[in-house]
C-alpha cells in the first residue's frame, strides 16, 4: 500500500488475476423498480449462443481525482432531479456550467442506466480536462440505489466504451459516496455488471449485419478500468473486495488483473467561476408525500379480536382518523430512507391553519415547535439542523402545508426553518424542462414588473406599492454597482385611466434610470410582452386565481381576462425567476383554501419549465409584502439594503435564491412579528440558483456561450441494451443510429401504423410497423372477414323490441360448459346459477359447447339462427365457462356481435367458486365496497407513438373532455353520471401508483388502463403468467425491460382491494392471447401465420382480479392479441375518434349490465366495419363502393381493435350506482 507522499508511487506488491463467469440473476420480489438488474439482449438460436472468447480486464487503482486521471473517457455520474455533487459537479464548472445548463434545456436526464457522451476534445486540447470524452451517468431516483443498479449501470458504460471503439475509462465506485452501498456490495455490481456488458456487445456484434468483423474485433479488446478514490483507506478497501471476489468466482469469458497505479492530485476547490459565482453551501433534500388514512383493515389485522366482534346496527365510524406522511431523504453524504409518520387527522387540519393566522410570537414559536416534533421523524428534524440548506420534494397534497413556518432550534433568534436557512421546494411530478434555457446566467438583468392591473372590485391599490418597490431597489443597485449590471425594467402598473397610477408610472420613469417604458396594464399588451420578449425576471402584484376543479389556474388581467400559465408563458423562453405575489383574496379569505389556490397556481407555472417561481401561500400583510420585495431583490443584487447608500457587501457576490428570500423573510418577520405574512413566501426551484452572475464576469460568461456553441452538443442515446455503431463503422460519435441504439424509435410516420405491445425480450415494439401502403394491398386480398360472412350470412343484428336489457326475466341469461367440462366445475358455478335463476325465471338456460362446433352450428342446433334473436330459445346474456382451447375466442367475438357474452376461465374449482360467490355477495349486500369513482391510469413514454397517442387521444379526453370540442367530447365522461374521477396520466403512471389504486381502502368502481402489454415468445417461460402485464411508466425506454417495469398478476398481493370494480385494460394481450397471430393471419396465408403460443389462453392478470381472495373484481373487459392504439384517430378528423370508449363506459357508470356495453358498441362496431370491408374489397363490388387505400386501413385497424375486446366475467354484473356509501 502507498503511503500519503508518494504521488508517482506504483505498487511493486504484485497483480492479482482472476477469472471470472458471468452472473445475471433475476431481482429479488422486493427489489426496487428503479433499480432492476441487467437482461442480455442476446439472439435468439436454435441452441445456446456460443461463449465469447475471453476479455481482459485490467483494473488500477488510483488515489487521487477523477479530473486529474488522464484517460480518454471519464464516468460521471448524476441522480434524477437533483444538483451534480462530487466530482461531476467539478467538471461542470469546469465547463462553464454546461452540463446544468444541458439538464435544465431536457437535454440530458438522470434514469438509471441512461448515459449521455460529451464530447470535451474542445477542452482538452486547451489543457482545461485531461479526458477527451465525459459519459454521464444516470442513477436514477435518489435513495432507491441499490446492487443490481450499479450493475445495470456498468453494463451499459461496457457496451457504450465498447461501441465508441474505446477500451478504457476512469471512473470512481459509484453508489459509496453517500453510501447507499457498501463497499463490498458496489464492488459487487460493478464486476458484474462488467461481465454482463461483455457478454451483451459480443452477442451484438454476432446480430449485426453491417462491419461485423469489426465490431467483434472492439468487443474483444481488452478492458483497461482506472479505479478512483480520493481516500487510501477505501482504496485499499476496494483491493481487498476486488481481489476477494474474483479469486472466489469461476474462470469463464473475463480474466482480471488488479493493480495500484501512480497518485494524481486531488480533484480542484469548488472556486467561484462565471455561471457558480460563490462557493455552494451543501443542500440537504427532504421528499414529503402523504398517502390517503391508515385504512382500518390493516390495524384490524393488528387486532385478533376485531374478527369476532359482531357488526353494529348502524356503520362503523372511524374513532381513530389519521393521516400518513411520507418522509425520505438525501444529503450531501448519506441517504435516510422512505419513513411513514402516521398523525391524527383532526390535528393536521387545525394547525396550519393556526400557524398561518395572525398569532402572538410565543403561540406562533409554539405553533411552530409542534409542526417540527409531531410531524418530522426524529432522524429527519436532525438532517436540517446542520448547515446545509434545504430543498423540499411535495407534491400537491403536502405543498399545501406552511413548511417554511416549522420550528427551527438549531441557531439562537428566531425558531423557524425557514428564517435560519434557505429553503425551497420542487414538485415531485412536475419537473418539466423549459421550452429552452432560461437567459445565460451573465450581468445583464431585463425585468418586467406588473402591479395591480385589474381595475374595480379586483384592484389591489397596495400592490402597485409593491411594484414600485421593485423598481426602486433596481435602481439602487444599477447605481450601487457603478453599471456593472445593465439592467432594464419594463414597468405595468394599474389598469387603463387610472390617474394615480398615470402619475405613479411618471415618476417611476423619472427618477429612475433602469426604467425603459412605464405605462398602465392594457391586457393584450402585457400578454405580448410575456411572449413575445425574453426577460430574466418577472415579478407580479395582482389578483390570482386557480380552480381546483379544472385545474386551470392564472393571473387575473382584468374581469374578463384571466390568463392560465401556459398562455403567459407560450414563449421560447422562459424567465429564470418568476416572483408572483398572487392574492386569492378575492376567492376566499380562509388561509387554508388559499393555500390549495397557491399549490395549484405554483404548479401550474413550475409545469410551464419555470426554473424558480416564488409566490405567496396565502394573502399578506401589504407593508409586509412591500418589504419582503426591497430585501429580497437588493440581497439578490448584493446589496447590503434597500439603498444604494449602504453600498454592496464587500467584494461577495449577489446572493443565491434561497439566500436571498431567506434574509426577506426575516426582515419581513422583524416588520410585524404577529403577522404570518413572512412564512407565506414559498420558493419553487433550486434553492442555489441565482439571478445574476458576479458583477466583473461578463468575459467568463461570453467565454461560456462560445465554448457551449462551438462544442460538440451531448447526444442523449439511453443505452439500456443493443448500442449503436462504434466510430469504427461510423464517423460520428455515439449517434443513436439505428434501433440498436437502444434509443426511442424514428419519429411517427403518417404512412406507418403502430400498434400497442413491447417484446419482453428486445424492449421494443412486439410488432414492427407496416407501412399503410403494404398493408392496404394485403387487405384488399385477404380482408378476414370470412368468418363473420360465414357466420352473419348476410343478416343484420337486431334486439326484440320488447326486450329490457336490465331485468333478465325478459332478456334471460345462459350458462355455456364445454361437454367436457369437470363435474367439479360445474358444482363451483351452481350457486350463480341458483342466483340468476331467481331473476331470470324459466329464461335461465344451461347450454353446452361441442369441440370443434361453427357459431352458425351452435346457434342452429340451440334452435336460432344469426339476426333471430329470441331470448326465450337463447338468453340474451351467455356466460361462457372454460378456456379458449376449449370453447374458442373466435366462437365469443362472433357470437358478441349480437349477444352479451362474457368468459370464465380458471385453473381451478375453488377459483370458479370464489368468483361467484362474491358476485353474489356484492349484489345482495346493503352497500358496495367501492368509491363512486373512475380511476385513469395511461402511460406516456418518450419517443412512443403508440403511448402518446392513447395518452393524448383516449385517456385524457375520457378523463378531462377536449376543450373546445363539440358534442358530448368537451366534458369528462364521469361528470355525466355523477362520479369522481382520479387521474395518473404520463410520469404519474407508476407501477406504485397503480398498485394504490388497487390496495386502496375503497376501490374504484371502474378502472381504466392505457399502456403497452407485454408479449413473449412462444411457449417461453413466464409467458402464461406474464403475457398481457401492464407496462408502466418506470420503464426508462426502447431496448430493454425489466419485471420490476411491469405489473403482473403476481404483484397482486392476497391484501389488495380489488372487490366491485370493473376494470378495462386497454393493452396488448390484457385480455388473453391466441395461439396463432390472428391479424397476420388476414392479411397472408394461414399457414404463414407465425404461433404467438402453444394454446391460446387468457391472460394471467385479469384471471387474478376476477378471483381475488379477498373479494373479486365484478368484470375485465380486455384485449386479445394487439390493442391498436391508431383506431381511436381518423386521419379526415382532428378529434379523437373514442365514441365507442365514452358510450361503454357511459352505459356501465348508469348501471346497465357490463355485457350489454360491450354488445352493444364493441360488437355493434366489430360488425358495421366487418359489413363495411367485405363490400370495400369485393371483386364484384361497383367502383363507387371502393375506398382509398388509407381509409381501408383505417376500417381495417377499426375493426380489428373492435373485435378483439372481450369481457371476462359474467355479462349480467352491473354497477350498483344506488348503493354507494
Amino acid at each position: 500500500m502507498s503511503t500519503k507522499g508518494s504521488q508517482q508511487q506504483r505498487a511493486d506488491d504484485g497483480a492479482t488475476t482472476a477469472e471470472a463467469k458471468p452472473a445475471v440473476t433475476a431481482p429479488p420480489p422486493d427489489a426496487p423498480a428503479v433499480a432492476p438488474p441487467p437482461v442480455s439482449n442476446t439472439t435468439e438460436t436454435d441452441g445456446p449462443p456460443p461463449s465469447p472468447p475471453e476479455l481482459g480486464v485490467n483494473i488500477t487503482l488510483i488515489w487521487g481525482g477523477l479530473t486529474n486521471v488522464k484517460t480518454p473517457v471519464v464516468i460521471g455520474a448524476r441522480y434524477d432531479g437533483l444538483d451534480f455533487t462530487g466530482p461531476t459537479k467539478i467538471f461542470d464548472r469546469l465547463l462553464d456550467s454546461w452540463l446544468t445548463r444541458a439538464v435544465d434545456l431536457g437535454i440530458m436526464g438522470s434514469a438509471l442506466g441512461q448515459l449521455f457522451p460529451i464530447n470535451l476534445e474542445l477542452y482538452h486540447k486547451e489543457g482545461k480536462l485531461n479526458a477527451r470524452n465525459l459519459l454521464l451517468a444516470g442513477m436514477g431516483e435518489p435513495g432507491r440505489f441499490a446492487q443490481d443498479g450499479l450493475e445495470f449501470i456498468f453494463s451499459n458504460i461496457v457496451v457504450a466504451m465498447k461501441a465508441m471503439g474505446e477500451s478504457e475509462f476512469a471512473t470512481s465506485l459509484l453508489g459509496t459516496r453517500r453510501s447507499e452501498l457498501s463497499i463490498a456490495e458496489a464492488i459487487r455490481g460493478f464486476v458484474e455488471g462488467i461481465e454482463d456488458g461483455y457478454e451483451r456487445i459480443c452477442a451484438i456484434a454476432q446480430a449485426v449485419k453491417q462491419d461485423q468483423k469489426s465490431l467483434e474485433r472492439v468487443a474483444v479488446q481488452p478492458l483497461s478500468i482506472k479505479l478512483v478514490h480520493s481516500d487510501k483507506d477505501k482504496l485499499q478497501q476496494i483491493r481487498d473486495e476486488l481481489d476477494a471476489l474474483v479469486n472466489g468466482k469461476p474462470a469463464r469469458n473475463t480474466k482480471f488483473t488488479i493493480s495500484r497505479g501512480p497518485d494524481v492530485d486531488p480533484d480542484p476547490e469548488a472556486d467561484a467561476q462565471a455561471a457558480d459565482v460563490e462557493p455552494d453551501r451543501p443542500v440537504t433534500y427532504l421528499r414529503i408525500t402523504r398517502s390517503k388514512s391508515a385504512p382500518r383493515v390493516m390495524r384490524a389485522k393488528s387486532d385478533p379480536s376485531a374478527k369476532a366482534r359482531k357488526p353494529a346496527d348502524h356503520p362503523a365510524t372511524n374513532l381513530f382518523p389519521t393521516e400518513v406522511f411520507q418522509f425520505s431523504a438525501l444529503s450531501d453524504l448519506a441517504v435516510v430512507p422512505q419513513r411513514d409518520q402516521e398523525v391524527n387527522a383532526r390535528l393536521m387540519r387545525d394547525l396550519p391553519g393556526r400557524m398561518t393566522n395572525d398569532c402572538t410570537t410565543e403561540d406562533r414559536a409554539a405553533f411552530g415547535t409542534f409542526f417540527t416534533n409531531y410531524l418530522i421523524p426524529d432522524d429527519f428534524r436532525k438532517l436540517t439542523e446542520g448547515p446545509a440548506n434545504l430543498t423540499l420534494e411535495v407534491d400537491e397534497t403536502t405543498a399545501v402545508y406552511p413548511w417554511e413556518m416549522a420550528g427551527h432550534q438549531k441557531f439562537s433568534g428566531t425558531p423557524y426553518l425557514g428564517t435560519n436557512l434557505a429553503v425551497s421546494r420542487q414538485f415531485r411530478s412536475v419537473l418539466s424542462p423549459p421550452p429552452t434555457s432560461p437567459p445565460a446566467l451573465d450581468n445583464e438583468l431585463k425585468a418586467l414588473i406588473i402591479a395591480d392591473p385589474a381595475a374595480d372590485r379586483l384592484a389591489l391599490p397596495h400592490a402597485r406599492d409593491e411594484g414600485a418597490a421593485v423598481v426602486e431597489v433596481l435602481e439602487q443597485a444599477r447605481i450601487a454597482w457603478g453599471g456593472q449590471y445593465e439592467i432594464t425594467a419594463t414597468v405595468r402598473i394599474g389598469p387603463p385611466g387610472d390617474a394615480d397610477a398615470k402619475l405613479l408610472l411618471d415618476n417611476l420613469h423619472d427618477q429612475n434610470k433602469c426604467v425603459t417604458s412605464a405605462k398602465p396594464c392594457d391586457p393584450l399588451e402585457l400578454a405580448m410582452l410575456l411572449v413575445d420578449e425574453q426577460y430574466d425576471l418577472v415579478h407580479y402584484a395582482g389578483h390570482g386565481l386557480s380552480d381546483p376543479k379544472t385545474g386551470q389556474t392564472g393571473w387575473v388581467f382584468a374581469a374578463d381576462c384571466i390568463l392560465s400559465a401556459k398562455e403567459i408563458f407560450r414563449v421560447r423562453q422562459v424567465p429564470r425567476l418568476v416572483f408572483a405575489n398572487a392574492c386569492f383574496s378575492s376567492v376566499t379569505d380562509d388561509h387554508d383554501v388559499q393555500r390549495k389556490h397557491m399549490t395549484g397556481l405554483a404548479q401550474a407555472f413550475f409545469s410551464r419549465g419555470i426554473p424558480n417561481f416564488i409566490g405567496a401561500g396565502w394573502k399578506v400583510d401589504d407593508a409586509c409584502a412591500a418589504e419582503c420585495a426591497r430585501w429580497f431583490y437588493a440581497r439578490l443584487m448584493g446589496l447590503r439594503s434597500p439603498s444604494a447608500d449602504a453600498g454592496v457587501i464587500g467584494k461577495a457576490p449577489p446572493a443565491t435564491i434561497g439566500e436571498a428570500l431567506r434574509e426577506a423573510r426575516n426582515k419581513a418577520l422583524e416588520l410585524k412579528p404577529q403577522s404570518s405574512s413572512w412564512g407565506a413566501y414559498q420558493h419553487y426551484g433550486r434553492v442555489s440558483d441565482k439571478l445574476v452572475a458576479m458583477a466583473n464576469a461578463s468575459a467568463p460568461a461570453e467565454a461560456t456561450r462560445e465554448a457551449a456553441s462551438s462544442a460538440p452538443p451531448p447526444i442523449a442515446v439511453q443505452v439500456n441494451a443493443a448500442p449503436p455503431a462504434p466510430p469504427v463503422l461510423a464517423a460520428v460519435p455515439i449517434a443513436a443510429k439505428g434501433k440498436t441504439a437502444g434509443s426511442a424509435p424514428a419519429a411517427e410516420d403518417g404512412n406507418r401504423v403502430y400498434v400497442n405491445g413491447i417484446d419482453f425480450n428486445t424492449g421494443d415494439y412486439a410488432f414492427p410497423p407496416r407501412s399503410i401502403d403494404e398493408i392496404a394491398k394485403r387487405v384488399r386480398a385477404r380482408p378476414g372477414v370470412d368468418s363473420f360472412d360465414k357466420a352473419r350470412d348476410g343478416a343484420h343484428r337486431s334486439l326484440p323490441v320488447d326486450m329490457d336489457a336490465n331485468r333478465l326475466e325478459q332478456s334471460g341469461w345462459g350458462i355455456v360448459f364445454h361437454e367436457d367440462t369437470p363435474p367439479e366445475v360445474r358444482q363451483a358455478m351452481s350457486p350463480l346459477i341458483e342466483h340468476r335463476r331467481k331473476q331470470a325465471g324459466d329464461r335461465l338456460k344451461e347450454l353446452d359447447y361441442r369441440k370443434g362446433e361453427q357459431t352458425r352450428d351452435w346457434c342452429e342446433r340451440w334452435g336460432t339462427s344469426a339476426g333471430n334473436l329470441d331470448p326465450a330459445i337463447v338468453p340474451y346474456y351467455l356466460l361462457l365457462i372454460g378456456p379458449p382451447d376449449l370453447i374458442p375466442f373466435e366462437f365469443q367475438y362472433l357470437l358478441g356481435i349480437e349477444y352479451a357474452v362474457g368468459r370464465l376461465a380458471f385453473d381451478k374449482a375453488e377459483e370458479y367458486e370464489r368468483y361467484a360467490r362474491s358476485t353474489i355477495a356484492y349484489e345482495n349486500a346493503k352497500s358496495v365496497p367501492n368509491a363512486r369513482e373512475i380511476s385513469y391510469w395511461g402511460t406516456r413514454h418518450l419517443g412512443d407513438g403508440a403511448t402518446n397517442l392513447s395518452a393524448s387521444f383516449l385517456v385524457d379526453p375520457l378523463a378531462n373532455g377536449v376543450a373546445g370540442a363539440t358534442g358530448d367530447l368537451k366534458k369528462a365522461i364521469n361528470t355525466s353520471y355523477g362520479y369522481d374521477r382520479k387521474l395518473s396520466l404520463g410520469a404519474d403512471a407508476t407501477k406504485a401508483n397503480l398498485l394504490q389504486a388497487l390496495n386502496g381502502p375503497k376501490p374504484p368502481a371502474v378502472l381504466f388502463t392505457a399502456s403497452h402489454g407485454m408479449k413473449f415468445n412462444a411457449g417461453q417461460d413466464g409467458q402464461a403468467t406474464s403475457q398481457g402485464a401492464l407496462l408502466c411508466q418506470d420503464w426508462p425506454g426502447f431496448g430493454s425491460v425489466r419485471p420490476a417495469h411491469f405489473l403482473t398478476a403476481a404483484d397482486i398481493a392476497d391484501d389488495a382491494n380489488v372487490n366491485g370494480t370493473v376494470a378495462m385494460l386497454f393493452a396488448c394481450f390484457g385480455a388473453g392471447t391466441p395461439d396463432t397471430d390472428q391479424f397476420l393471419d388476414d392479411l397472408s396465408p394461414a399457414a404463414d401465420a407465425p404461433p404467438l403460443a402453444p394454446q391460446p389462453f387468457v391472460a394471467a392478470l385479469p384471471r387474478r382480479l376476477l378471483s381475488h381472495p379477498n373479494g373479486s373484481a365484478l368484470a375485465v373487459i380486455g384485449h386479445v392479441d394487439r390493442a391498436w392504439g391508431f383506431s381511436m384517430q381518423d386521419a379526415k378528423v382532428a378529434a379523437p375518434q373514442i365514441a365507442v370508449f365514452r358510450n361503454s363506459i357511459g352505459t356501465i357508470l348508469s348501471g346497465m349490465p357490463v355485457g350489454h356495453a360491450m354488445s352493444v358498441y364493441f360488437g355493434a362496431k366489430f360488425a358495421e366495419l366487418s359489413a363495411l370491408l367485405l363490400s370495400a374489397t369485393s371483386q364484384s363490388a361497383p367502383a363507387a363502393m371502393r375506398i382509398p387505400d388509407s381509409d381501408l386501413v383505417d376500417r381495417w385497424r377499426q375493426r380489428n381493435d373492435a373485435q378483439n375486446y372481450l369481457l371476462l366475467g359474467d355479462p349480467a354484473v352491473r354497477i350498483r350506482k344506488d348503493a354507494f356509501t
